[in-house]
């Protein structure tokens, strides 16, 4: 049957209340109550990513990642880990380009112990030029490990350093070795009173909660924790150009892999939705456009993707695939602009559409499912998008999208063809 632009009847609407508050020290407050379940999430996500570090400092952001558990003035070194064990939770933390996030879970009887422990660390984080020597070395052979030995390891090097030079977002979240092995004591201090403080973090809470009792115990715990100064952003870049830049890199990979970058928006902004929504047409599942085309027709490809990097500044679409043996990068190139010009010149179906939609509605209620998904999209959106309950309406926005708006922004940001492309070609004999 062919479905038209309407969104269905039956789609529903998200409703996840939550309270959004800022205590006087500037920390912004969001507490979700989910009474399902007997646990308890707590994310603190400081505004501060690789995009905010200065020249030389690159990898901060991440460094410091690993530095928050080094012990506080009641936690010592890791202690911190092991409170949360025995209380029966785990913990974790990641970095991206625009955000720091911590996050624990935890039965919902010992809120009190994460809440304290989250503040102990904000308050009074101990760090030692031990300590720094020590998350340095881990750091370092993370990116040994995750980028320089592995196949097609320095792609985002590669695209950071050409399609964003001169932005904020020009090198990765972990930054290069050499500013790594600079980094000093003196400044990781810097960077710590710089960024992490109440003002510039927002406190999500979701799970089995009372909403009058965790306000209490989040006033007692974080309330007294001086604001910190204002931080000051670098300036906001401006979307990528169709540069056309083109690189091949020789490398220890096994097939060639062709990487093309498009421009993209902000997430805050209106065409990113339906960016998003063009790219799942392209590549999402065995029936999508590239699949069919690269990998069952043709049969140049191994695999196809397209990702949308949804980011605070404009961001990139990146459209990736791996060549099947005896197929080059160049035939691969060609057969994916060929696909994403049809794309651009004859729209999109209304049953790519429909099975789009439905597609991102399963997978949206699968993940806020989840107390801890709940407690990070809250803080995401209080963070980059200054408003919490943006949850609820995303959403809605990609069940809204109808073939005028995919194949409006497909022509706007596919059209021209893309800012970068790079070939990655097996290293030949003896180079």
């Amino acid at each position: 049957m062919l479905v038209t632009d309407a969104v269905t009847s039956d789609m529903r609407e998200v409703s996840l209340e939550c309270e959004d508050y800022t205590l006087e020290n500037g920390l912004r407050v969001v507490l979700h109550r989910e009474p399902s379940t007997p646990v308890v999430c707590i994310n603190i996500t400081y505004h501060v990513g690789s995009k905010d570090e200065t020249e030389g400092r690159s990898g901060f952001a991440h460094l410091f990642e690993h530095l928050m558990f080094s012990g506080s003035a009641n936690v010592p070194h890791g202690m911190y880990d092991q409170y949360c064990e025995r209380a029966g939770g785990y913990n974790n933390a990641y970095t991206t380009e625009d955000k720091t996030a911590y996050y624990m879970m935890l039965p919902a009887h010992r809120l009190a112990l994460g809440l304290w422990l989250e503040s102990d660390r904000l308050r009074s984080l101990e760090l030692t030029a031990e300590a720094v020597e020590v998350q340095r070395q881990v750091v370092m052979e993370e990116k040994r490990q995750r980028v320089d030995n592995q196949p097609y390891g320095s792609v985002e090097e590669k695209i950071a350093s050409l399609a964003f030079a001169g932005t904020p977002y020009g090198h990765t979240v972990i930054g290069s070795m050499e500013d790594i092995r600079a980094a000093t004591l003196e400044d990781v201090l810097a960077f710590h009173e710089t960024y992490y403080s109440p003002s510039n973090a927002v406190l999500s809470i979701a799970g089995d909660i009372d909403i009058d009792e965790t306000r209490s115990l989040v006033e007692s715990y974080f309330g007294g924790i001086p604001a910190g100064k204002p931080v000051v952003r670098p300036p906001r870049s401006p979307a990528l150009s169709h540069a056309g830049l083109r690189e091949v890199v020789q490398d220890n990979v096994p097939l060639p892999g062709v990487f093309m970058v498009y421009p993209a928006c902000a997430e805050t902004e209106d065409d990113f939705v339906p960016i998003d929504m063009v790219s799942d047409v392209l590549s999402s599942g065995e029936s999508s456009r590239l699949n069919l085309r690269l990998v069952r027709e043709l049969q140049l490809a191994s695999s196809v993707s397209v990702h949308v990097d949804g980011r605070e500044y404009p961001g990139l679409v990146l459209v990736v695939a791996f060549a099947n043996p005896g197929a080059s990068a160049e035939a691969l190139e060609e057969a994916m602009l060929c696909e994403i010009g049809r794309l651009c010149e004859e729209g999109i179906a209304g049953e790519e559409l429909q099975k789009t939609r439905n597609a991102v509605e399963t997978q949206f209620e699968k993940h806020v499912q989840r107390v801890q998904n709940r407690a990070d999209r809250f803080a995401h959106f209080a963070t980059i998008w200054n408003d919490p309950a943006a949850i609820n309406t995303l959403l809605g926005k990609y069940l809204a999208c109808n073939l005028d708006d995919l194949s409006a922004v497909a022509r706007r940001y596919f059209d021209r063809g893309p800012a970068l492309t790079l070939h990655y070609l097996p290293r030949e004999p003896g180079a």
